[in-house]
């Protein structure tokens, strides 16, 4: 049984939550809006950074790209500024506790979290992709910390270390999540209270039923941002370990280096 920690008792650094990207892209924004011509001004548009949380287990494209799809759609649509973004895996004993000989240890997910992110960036090659880091700190602690405590914890850091910035923390997650996991409305209406709230990822297959998100969501709308999407996730960390184990080619689903990574390591590959 793997050990709930409370993230209350432990500390970030810049070891385990980098924000050499937050910090610089809070410059340049503020550059921007010092000399845009238009009536927004500083404290009209909204600093983000997002998170999001999961075993990674491995790592695949989508869960990468998602992040540019959502902070695309947050500064076009929100008047949002997103200043980073952190992908932050689950603690070992958590992983280990639900895929048993399937997982991966902390140290291969880190090391094709950063390959994955490190090749996005370079495919997108522009001023606006250099935003998502890793987040090493809720896998490095001594025990699980639910995704709700991780967003709290990270909104508190970003406070201390960035005290002159009002910057809002919303976790990443698809529309089915949402609603399957009712630990998440433990974010909702926090957003001026703690800084905190929920960016949902709507896609085509997830089904509505009789009602649509938006009016679903009508009561946490002050805290949820809903970013429509065409994306399918056509991808799944169960589908890349099957073919992996079956000895086959994973390249449509994770990055060239991670495949390369998985078979020079032997991960599911003989």
């Amino acid at each position: 049984m793997f050990k709930k920690q409370l993230w209350t008792d432990l500390n970030r650094s810049s070891e385990t939550t980098p924000i050499d990207k937050i910090i610089k892209n809070i410059e340049n924004v503020n550059n921007e809006l010092l000399n845009s011509s238009t009536s927004s001004n500083q404290s009209e548009i909204k600093k983000v950074v997002l998170l999001s949380t999961g075993s990674y287990n491995p790592i695949h494209k989508m869960h990468v790209k998602t992040f540019y799809l959502a902070k695309k759609t947050l500064e076009q649509k929100y008047n949002m500024k997103v200043v980073g973004a952190f992908l932050s895996p689950s603690h070992d004993s958590y992983v280990e506790s639900k895929l048993r000989q399937d997982y991966i240890p902390i140290k291969h997910r880190r090391a094709m979290a950063e390959l994955s992110i490190k090749e996005e960036e370079e495919e997108m090659n522009n001023k606006n992709s250099d935003f998502l880091c890793f987040d090493g700190w809720e896998s490095s602690v001594n025990g699980f910390i639910d995704f709700p405590q991780v967003t709290l914890s990270l909104s508190s850091y970003l406070k201390e270390v960035i005290p002159n910035e009002n910057i809002l923390v919303l976790y990443l997650c698809g529309s089915d999540h949402f609603f399957r996991c009712g630990t998440l409305h433990s974010l909702r209406n926090k957003e001026k209270t703690h800084g905190v709230g929920v960016c949902v990822l709507k896609r085509p297959s997830h089904h509505e039923g009789v009602m649509p998100l938006n009016l679903l969501l009508k009561p946490y709308l002050s805290s949820i941002y809903i970013v429509e999407t065409t994306m399918e996730e056509d991808c799944s960390s169960t589908k890349i370990r099957t073919l992996a184990k079956e000895g086959k080619s994973i390249s449509e689903f994770v990055y060239p280096s991670v495949e390369e990574y998985m078979r020079n390591n032997k991960i599911y590959y003989e």
